[in-house]
């Protein structure tokens, strides 16, 4: 791992802790970049690439194959069907599948 100064060094393990939590402690409910597995795994590839720190890879890695998880070809955009928002009801949840491409937040 790359030699940090101790608030970077602090940071990554900070990251490292967030990123070790199951899919269901994590909260992330969708695929997508801006706020769902995507975008965890694009973050932990990135902090991965700067400090060389094998975990952030193998969190990133996880990450992604939860956003690919699921992707359902013939549905929405690209195989994947909007999520609701978290907590929704049974009706919104239906209601967002319908919806192509939509984002719930």
């Amino acid at each position: 791992m790359l030699e940090l100064p101790e608030p970077e060094r602090e940071a990554v393990l900070v990251a490292i802790a967030a990123g070790e939590r199951t899919t269901e402690e994590s909260d992330v409910v969708d695929a997508g970049l801006c706020h769902g597995a995507g975008g965890v795994g694009h973050l932990y590839h990135r902090l991965y690439r700067t400090t060389g720190d094998a975990r952030l890879k193998a969190i990133a890695r996880r990450s992604l194959a939860h956003a690919l998880e699921p992707r359902r070809p013939g549905t929405g955009v690209a195989g994947f069907a909007p999520a609701a928002a978290p907590g929704a009801d049974a009706e919104a949840q239906a209601e967002a599948a319908a919806r192509p491409g939509d984002c719930p937040g």
